[in-house]
């Protein structure tokens, strides 16, 4: 780790620091020394920082500053996993998905995803299973509802573009295809209504389409009026999928209301 790297970790930590002892009732000075800590093991690369944390205290102090530290992480994931090695293999495991530092592993798998491009993609999935990584685990620990119901609220912001243009990439290697891109687009469709169905629809279509096929389509496609009790076809959906692509799409929107009709 270079010594400008670790200068601004550790200016980082200490105004971090200041402003929760400042701004938050949580934090107390033994945990500043407890932060503090971290990031001297962490700059100087030393491996055991399990005993730092005590899961009795309120350890969502220490989520908090890791998720602080991903600011300071380099555009150029290679040179991340370079120069952050003992954070990425510390913090990066299945093991932490159920402890205090779940919620960094969160922001730990967003970033990769957010950052990295098609070419690099699979390499850094190869890291994470390499790590313990189950490929349903990582899908569900990045789509559920809360994510899903932030992306939908922020299609239109770059990055954002950019974190589900990557993962719909790994979707579409993924070697469970089907379960894992229908699991995807449950989970966005959860956070929608029936108007904005086409709106999620049009994005995922043009960001990376080659994992829609008719099942996962048919979700869009399928309107539940819960207050009538009553199914009907997304008009919206239909159109946008016929008018991008008639002779791929006509005969799944056709079975729609075909199998509506016999309802």
């Amino acid at each position: 780790m270079s010594i400008d790297t670790k200068k601004n970790i550790l200016e980082l930590t200490d105004k971090w620091i200041v402003n929760h002892l400042r701004h938050n009732k949580n934090v107390n000075e033994n945990d500043a020394v407890i932060v503090r800590e971290y990031a001297n093991r962490f700059v100087n690369k030393i491996d055991n920082f399990d005993s730092l944390y005590d899961d009795s205290k309120n350890n969502l102090l220490l989520t908090w500053y890791l998720n602080s530290v991903f600011r300071y992480f380099t555009n150029d994931l290679d040179e991340s996993f370079k120069d952050y090695g003992a954070f990425w293999g510390q913090v990066l495991k299945p093991d932490n998905l159920d402890n205090h530092l779940s919620g960094a592993v969160y922001t730990g798998l967003h970033y990769i995803f957010g950052m990295t491009n098609h070419e690099n993609i699979i390499k850094y999935i190869g890291y994470l299973k390499r790590q313990g990584f189950l490929e349903d685990v990582i899908v569900k620990k990045l789509f559920n509802s809360y994510s899903s119901n932030l992306i939908k609220n922020k299609l239109g912001d770059k990055n954002l573009n950019s974190e589900l243009t990557s993962f719909g990439y790994f979707l579409s290697k993924s070697s469970d295809l089907d379960v894992n891109c229908s699991y995807m687009c449950s989970e966005l469709l959860k956070t929608s209504n029936n108007n904005s169905k086409s709106e999620v629809l049009q994005f995922i279509y043009e960001q990376n389409n080659s994992f829609l096929k008719p099942d996962i389509i048919f979700q869009f496609l399928w309107d539940h009026i819960q207050y009538a009790n009553i199914d009907q076809i997304n008009i919206n959906c239909a159109k946008y999928l016929v008018n991008k692509d008639i002779e791929k799409w006509e005969e799944t929107v056709i079975s729609r209301f075909d199998f509506l009709k016999t309802a």
